[in-house]
């Protein structure tokens, strides 16, 4: 059972947090506020999942839907908007 999990800021980039999972061998990360409080827990499943219904509109060659803070790409992005 791991000890030291990945932990982001929520302003945190999806393209930086992808690779903060990558580079400590983890499949999810920590989303935590300036304080340190745990918002939430962001899988790596569930970025695919996201990602793969989002770039059924969005040209083959555009990675910027990786340059988006984590909150823009969980909450308010057109497929999954935010709960108001």
């Amino acid at each position: 059972m791991l000890k030291n999990y990945v932990k982001v800021l929520s302003t945190t980039i999806l393209k930086e947090t992808i690779q903060l999972m990558h580079e400590g061998q983890q499949t999810s990360v920590l989303v935590v506020d300036a304080e340190g409080l745990l918002e939430g827990i962001l899988t790596l499943g569930e970025v695919q999942r996201r990602v793969f219904k989002m770039t059924d509109d969005i040209p083959k060659d555009d990675s910027a839907i990786l340059d988006v803070h984590i909150l823009d790409f969980l909450f308010k992005s057109q497929c999954f908007p935010a709960n108001t």
